[in-house]
């Protein structure tokens, strides 16, 4: 019906020897239990990154899909959190760095409301983002809000 999604493997299984400390999670099919995903309508292309951490090359996945905002969670991950069984995913710094390593024009965080004990913040991935990614707008969304993509 017009609409285009793309699939993109996503790093979420926490196995310390691997990248940041996680790996690509499969099944025992071998296919990926943690996916990012590019959606494409109206012209417009808007990527969500579910849970990951940056894995090598994500930042030139990411621009070769070119969206026009990226959506990345921003909770982080760390020793506490993962010893009781959290798994974590990119920090607000991390996520700000991705950004705009990538070269998207905006980015929305996520991940940093939802689950007591895993809380990201989100005025720490603004702060960073002017740092990292000077052109690149952020939009902080609560429940009940709307980002309307220009068209």
């Amino acid at each position: 019906a017009g609409v285009r999604v793309t699939a993109v493997r996503a790093a979420h299984e926490l196995v310390k020897e691997w990248f940041g400390g996680y790996r690509f999670w499969r099944d025992e099919h071998g296919d990926h239990r943690c996916l990012s995903y590019l959606v494409e309508l109206d012209g417009h292309a808007v990527f969500h990154a579910g849970d990951t951490i940056w894995w090598p090359g994500l930042e030139d996945a990411l621009r070769e899909l070119d969206p026009d905002v990226a959506i990345l969670p921003i909770n982080g991950r760390d020793a506490m959190r993962e010893a009781r069984d959290i798994w974590g995913n990119l920090s607000a710094d991390e996520a700000a760095a991705l950004a705009a390593a990538a070269g998207v024009p905006a980015v929305v965080p996520c991940h940093f409301d939802g689950v007591a004990g895993n809380l990201g913040d989100p005025d720490a991935f603004v702060a960073a983002l002017a740092e990292r990614g000077p052109g690149i707008r952020a939009h902080v969304l609560h429940p009940g809000d709307e980002l309307a993509l220009a068209g």
